[in-house]
């Protein structure tokens, strides 16, 4: 009786310590890819297919190429055309009231859609975020009055201190006007900074073209 007892609790103690040593390798498996530390150059395609793979992999070949074409943290200038700019510019569509009951940050950007005879049409990018207590609370707004093109949106969460990025938040919509991304980035350390960063790019109609990729990044700190 006493032996039977014995090799039931040998069992039982290797069953533990199998169970111990999986729960050790998820934790660390979930700690590993809870994060991304980019290398140096690393892209804004390297980080998608990182943070959400799936994601990354259903966009267009041509918007793979363009996410990979930018560095983290740097987006090429747009192609600049003072003179058409001047002729054709048009009234933005993202207004933003700042409510003096919040400490709203607010950051912004614009580029065009031009057409094969230089008509252009404005998009606007819109990133507003709210610190709130361990959080950040944000929406991303993408605008254009007429042409509807489509849009593939990232918003990121970086730690300011080791550059680590900790969270992504994807969207694909066809911009009706004006399209939108909400969320809020939780389980933040007090006190802390860090960057918020949002980009779009763009697939116009048939005919037009876009000069580049739309970019607002903030830093921000958690209460």
């Amino acid at each position: 009786m006493n032996r039977h007892l014995c090799k039931t609790a040998r069992k039982l103690a290797i069953v533990m310590a199998c169970v111990l040593v999986s729960l050790g390798l998820s934790a660390c498996s979930k700690d590993a890819a809870s994060g991304y530390l980019p290398d140096e150059g690393a892209t804004w395609g390297d980080l998608c297919r990182e943070m959400d793979k799936s994601w990354f992999e259903s966009q267009p070949d041509e918007v793979q190429a363009k996410f990979y074409a930018l560095t983290l943290g740097e987006v090429s200038p747009k192609e600049v055309d003072e003179e058409v700019h001047t002729i054709h510019a048009s009234t933005p569509v993202i207004e933003v009231e700042q409510d003096e009951q919040k400490n709203t940050i607010f950051a912004k950007d614009h580029g065009w859609l031009t057409g094969e005879g230089l008509e252009r049409e404005m998009v606007e990018l819109g990133l507003l975020l709210d610190e709130q207590e361990g959080s950040v609370d944000y929406q991303v707004l993408v605008a254009c009055e007429e042409l509807a093109p489509q849009a593939a949106v990232v918003v990121a969460l970086s730690d300011a201190e080791t550059g680590e990025y900790l969270a992504v938040k994807m969207l694909d919509t066809s911009i009706e006007q004006m399209e939108q991304l909400d969320g809020s980035f939780d389980g933040l350390t007090s006190g802390h900074e860090y960057q918020v960063q949002a980009i779009s790019l763009l697939t116009p109609p048939d005919g037009y073209t876009s000069d580049g990729a739309l970019y607002a990044a903030e830093s921000v700190t958690a209460k």
